[in-house]
């Protein structure tokens, strides 16, 4: 591949256009067009939509530039680090995608670890969105509760940190209207349930068809965040993972009043096995089995 063809399709793509790129790169927008042509003939695939003067990314432009990106970068830190010595490189960037159903004081003690030695990018969104942008390498890992499944890029791997079991937390005022032992005092009392995308929910619901009660359900959420604040202020009890007890007392004042049995949440940090992340990798399923006390088990199966 002619990387310098690589350049002016990526500088084309960052600049919105042929005419603003051919400027900034002091040729002509005919020689710059002739060059993305290239590229293009070499890939074997059309990176660019023309419209008269307009120009916009194919569904492969899109995979080619987050690739192009990466490249160039490690071009910049490489000339970077060898004229001006290690101090003067910039930080490197760890970019993680974290399932917006993953509770974060959980993925903030995975990343810890990492933080001191890396620039840590977050993104939270949801799973099937994350999982797009690792494919094409614009992230280097995803968090999750649960692993990518069903997916034909090969590339993809699981790496199972752990699993914890889930308990239901309540505010105060929900839990002094507990009338009865747990399970049972959860009869009538107010829900906040995952989400329909959080496959949480549908374990929760047997579980609870099992024990043969029923809470009144008062939302669904598939953001961790949201499901903290409705429990805080009152809302309704929620079931999360039990090691983040102490977290949730502490900063909110949210307690456990029972352990749900025979349910757990399951952890996983997603990579693409061309991701070069593997020393990140390795801290975070420490940080899981030391810091977390996850259940361990950890393993790796590709998808």
């Amino acid at each position: 591949m002619n990387f310098k063809h690589l350049y002016y399709f990526w500088m084309t793509a960052n600049t919105g256009g042929v005419l603003r790129a051919s400027a900034l790169l002091h040729i002509t927008p005919q020689t710059l067009s002739s060059q993305i042509k290239k590229l293009e003939e070499r890939l074997g695939r059309r990176l660019f939509e023309r419209d008269g003067r307009t120009v916009r990314l194919t569904e492969a432009g899109r995979v080619a530039v987050g690739y192009a990106a990466q490249i160039f970068d490690l071009g910049h830190r490489l000339e970077a680090s060898l004229k001006g010595g290690p101090s003067s490189s910039p930080p490197a960037e760890f970019r993680v995608g974290i399932d917006q159903s993953m509770p974060t004081p959980i993925a903030w003690r995975l990343l810890e670890p990492a933080a001191a030695s890396t620039r840590i990018i977050g993104r939270t969104d949801d799973l099937a969105t994350l999982l797009a942008e690792l494919d094409v390498r614009n992230l280097d890992l995803v968090l999750a509760n649960a692993p990518a499944s069903g997916r034909a890029n090969e590339h993809i791997v699981n790496h199972r940190l752990g699993s914890s079991s889930l308990a239901m937390f309540a505010a105060r005022s929900v839990r002094e209207t507990k009338a009865a032992p747990f399970p049972h005092c959860l009869e009538g009392m107010p829900l906040l349930m995952p989400g329909p995308e959080n496959r949480t929910g549908d374990g929760l619901h047997e579980w609870l068809r099992r024990k043969q009660v029923s809470p009144r359900i008062v939302g669904e959420f598939n953001d961790w965040a949201l499901t903290i604040s409705f429990g805080e202020g009152g809302r309704g009890v929620f079931a999360a993972p039990d090691v983040l007890e102490e977290d949730l007392s502490r900063q909110y004042d949210l307690r456990p009043i029972g352990l749900i049995d025979d349910l757990a949440l399951e952890f996983y940090a997603i990579s693409n096995a061309n991701g070069g992340c593997h020393a990140w990798i390795t801290q975070i399923v420490k940080a899981a089995q030391n810091t977390l006390r996850l259940n361990a088990d950890c393993a790796e199966s590709v998808v």
